[in-house]
């Protein structure tokens, strides 16, 4: 390749000028807090918090703001989305942080509501404030970090191979940010706990530094964006507050899902052929009344990774076409309502699902085999 890019590039001339230097703020002291409200060609109505806050990028070891994002983002029990999926508010939230560029960052709360939580925006904002707090009057807990150090270093450890293009794409743009040395890790690193810097950080997630983003379909507002004319209203000063209290609000309990043995089982003697071929049939290993046991040990990937499904079979099956529906919607139920039980084994690596094929119920479970039982049994 080296030929063709000196023959691209080379009557490019090089000016030898310095990186620019960037030193204004993302935004200037009087224009925050602000409220920003405009038209959403989507049928779908969102509410986002953005606070700027200083550079991350000489602190990728250390991840202050990935302490807080999870918090923030998390959907277990005690968790800002709990409280406000359990009102009927929202569909979705999630939480975290991005480089604006190398002087500046920004924290981001960003909210899916449902037609009801659209019109109950200054009651969500109390909350997210109320949880802020809460945050604030509790110490910052080294144990959560380390449980998220760890979730982060297993993702590295046993990160499945992509396609080389994809690979490229990633990195290529981190090199402006990290080390060579340390470019495939990097993202996962949170070697160092600070909490007196993670402290530093929640300071900036406060209501007086908050640009607030309401997004919903048909909204007219009194000015037109130049480019795109989407239609805005963007007015400055304290942001609307309902009144909330923090009640049903809490920090996560220790994860009981986090993976304690990493070791891989031993095969079972089917030899595959490399190639994804046939490696035979499960064994059955267990047989009673109630229930019957299949094993397939597969070792090849050298990850230790299993998939566990127990399939629950009906009589006749599920076949008339409102056992068909009923089902469906039962399973769709049964996932929503274990959502914040659920969650923690998802940060874990452990995830699950409910179906409902022709026969039955299949409830299937993947990832770190060590725990996958203890989700099961819950």
């Amino acid at each position: 390749m080296e030929p063709w890019v000196t023959d691209i590039f080379a009557p490019i001339e090089n000016r030898k000028l310095e990186a620019v230097d960037w030193e204004m703020p993302v935004f200037l002291p009087e224009q925050l807090p602000a409220t920003l409200r405009h038209d959403n060609v989507r049928d779908q109505s969102s509410v986002s918090y953005v606070f700027p806050i200083p550079s991350l990028k000489p602190l990728y070891k250390k991840k202050p703001t990935q302490y807080l994002g999870n918090l923030l983002g998390h959907e277990g029990d005690g968790s800002l989305h709990k409280l406000l999926n359990s009102k009927g508010w929202i569909n979705v939230l999630a939480a975290g942080s991005s480089m604006v560029d190398d002087k500046h960052s920004a924290m981001t709360v960003s909210i899916d509501l449902t037609e009801t939580g659209a019109k109950h925006i200054p009651e969500i904002s109390a909350y997210l404030f109320s949880y802020l707090d809460l945050l604030r009057d509790n110490e910052i807990e080294q144990w959560l970090y380390e449980e998220q150090a760890t979730v982060a270093r297993l993702g590295f450890q046993f990160s499945e191979k992509s396609r080389a293009i994809s690979a490229v794409q990633s990195m290529a743009p981190s090199l402006e940010h990290y080390p060579a040395s340390e470019l495939l890790i990097a993202p996962y690193l949170m070697k160092e706990f600070d909490g007196e810097l993670i402290g530093d950080f929640l300071s900036y997630l406060n209501k007086d530094n908050v640009l607030v983003t309401i997004a919903g379909p048909d909204y007219e507002g009194s000015k037109t964006e130049e480019w795109f004319g989407v239609s805005y209203d963007l007015a400055g000063g304290a942001i609307e507050l309902g009144k909330v209290s923090n009640m049903g609000l809490s920090l996560p309990a220790v994860n009981p899902f986090l993976p304690e043995t990493l070791t891989l089982i031993e095969a079972d003697g089917i030899e595959g052929d490399g190639l994804g071929g046939d490696r035979g049939l499960p064994q059955l290993v267990d047989n009673n009344q109630k229930a019957e046991v299949y094993l397939d040990s597969d070792v090849e990937f050298g990850v230790p990774r299993a998939v566990t499904h127990v399939s629950i079979r009906n009589e006749g099956g599920l076949v008339d076409l409102e056992d068909v529906v009923r089902s469906q919607l039962y399973s769709a139920l049964v996932q929503d309502d274990l959502n914040a039980l659920a969650y923690p084994a998802l940060l874990a690596g452990v995830s699950y699902q409910i179906a409902s094929p022709p026969k039955g119920f299949r409830v299937s479970i993947g990832g770190y085999h060590d725990k996958q039982l203890v989700l099961l049994e819950e």
